[in-house]
């Protein structure tokens, strides 16, 4: 009847526009999870930064303790000759 062929034509014309909406949402989607996979490289190069700056600092106050230490010591053996 012409009722069941217009409501078929309603639901393909229903269809291909949920298949349009579908394509853009898969299409945003994707570019979401690419932005999302730079975003973690970024945090992981600001976590490796950060660990180097804490392993650099570190040796900085070792190297810093250690020039105390051998700078007392030479004053001691100084006062002793």
């Amino acid at each position: 009847t012409a009722k069941t062929e217009e409501l078929e034509e309603k639901l393909a014309s229903l269809k291909e526009e949920v298949e349009e909406k579908r394509k853009v949402f898969d299409e945003k989607r994707s570019s979401i999870d690419v932005l999302r996979k730079e975003n973690q490289a970024i945090q992981r190069n600001q976590f490796d930064a950060e660990k180097k700056v804490a392993v650099a600092d570190t040796s900085i106050q070792n190297l810093k303790r250690l020039i105390h230490t051998t700078e007392s010591a030479f004053l001691d053996l100084s006062i002793y000759t």
